[in-house]
């Protein structure tokens, strides 16, 4: 079985397509119980030549629970 590394932009954008993956890791980080996600479908990458590196932005946006028991949407660039 090959296991896919998710510090490569490719296999991380992948793995971030599947909403139960991109809910788990944003609440994870976020501390946060995330009730939905939406990806929205603005992507950006910047390449710079000289350096040799890329960077990958996603945007998402969750809808989180808070400690209150109000929901609040937020957008999150990743």
């Amino acid at each position: 079985m090959v296991i896919a590394n998710p510090i490569y932009d490719v296999v991380f954008k992948r793995m971030m397509e599947n909403e139960r993956v991109a809910k788990f890791f944003i609440g994870t980080v976020l501390e946060q119980i995330i009730e939905t996600v939406e990806v929205k479908p603005q992507e950006f990458t910047y390449t710079d030549e000289l350096a040799g590196l890329a960077v990958f932005r996603l945007d998402f946006i969750a809808t989180i629970k808070t400690e209150t028991g109000e929901y609040k949407k937020v957008l999150i660039e990743i």
